[in-house]
């Protein structure tokens, strides 16, 4: 029996990051000049933005089918929590609690 609960702990587990990976690529909104590239090396994330500066983002949290990030912006002062949480293999959500609040949709950016 305590084989069997590992075994389904870990499908669980790498269902998870197999699900997160799909993250991992260059995005786009209509909502913002600046594209984010999102990385996936060992389990882990880096978010960097590029527009008028680059700006990387901390990861605060992670779960099943989201990332939760912190972007301090120091040129202008702006700080946002970022929940990302992945719709299709091709679209993701931001949801920004912060300095400024609202939703932006990702597309995955081809240019």
């Amino acid at each position: 029996m305590k084989k069997l609960l590992t075994l389904g702990l870990m499908l669980f587990t790498l269902n998870i990051f197999s699900q997160m990976e799909k993250l991992e690529g260059t995005w786009k909104s209509e909502g913002t000049e600046y594209i984010t590239s999102i990385f996936y090396k060992k389990g882990k994330f880096t978010f960097v933005n590029v527009g008028p500066e680059k700006i990387k983002e901390v990861v605060v949290n992670k779960g099943k089918n989201f990332v939760t990030t912190r972007l301090d912006n120091l040129a202008n002062g702006y700080k946002v929590l970022i929940k990302y949480t992945l719709l299709t293999n091709d679209t993701f959500e931001a949801e920004f609690i912060g300095d400024w609040q609202g939703v932006l949709i990702y597309k995955k950016y081809n240019e």
